[in-house]
């Protein structure tokens, strides 16, 4: 289900860059072999590849639930949606300079807040819903992480 706003046009939303002095706490938030999660690092032959943050809550007032993240082929783990956001990161869901791509919630429970430009609601009603996301591209071996 894509989000609509009253005048029918999709509502997108923008992603923000994992910088690279926060590059380890990220990658404790992902999920993967080792190798899949070297690629984001640093130290990675050649070009690291980006990452972005999305962070997560339990909107107010609402009962407890979960929700894991669909990025491109990545899932992310599965996170309890408290009243404390929760940063989540999670690679571009399509090539890094296309600057565009789409992202996928399934949860169960109350309504989560993503915390997009503009905030994502996920609806209590609804187990998936994806969004259309945007990011600022680059030159990704300078500047996507900095």
């Amino acid at each position: 289900m894509n989000a609509t706003r009253e005048s029918g046009t999709a509502v997108v939303s923008e992603l923000a860059p994992v910088n690279r002095r926060d590059l380890n706490a990220a990658l404790t938030t992902m999920d993967g072999s080792d190798a899949f999660l070297a690629r984001f690092k640093n130290d990675a032959r050649g070009c690291p590849q980006p990452l972005a943050w999305v962070s997560v809550a339990l909107a107010p007032g609402q009962p407890p639930g979960t929700v894991r993240l669909q990025s491109g082929a990545y899932f992310s783990p599965t996170f309890k949606l408290t009243s404390v956001p929760l940063r989540v990161a999670i690679p571009y869901p399509a090539p890094y300079e296309t600057g565009y791509g789409r992202l996928s919630i399934m949860h169960t429970g109350g309504t989560g807040l993503i915390a997009l430009r503009p905030t994502w609601y996920a609806l209590a009603d609804h187990s998936v819903m994806t969004r259309d996301v945007t990011w600022h591209h680059g030159d990704r071996c300078k500047s996507a992480n900095e």
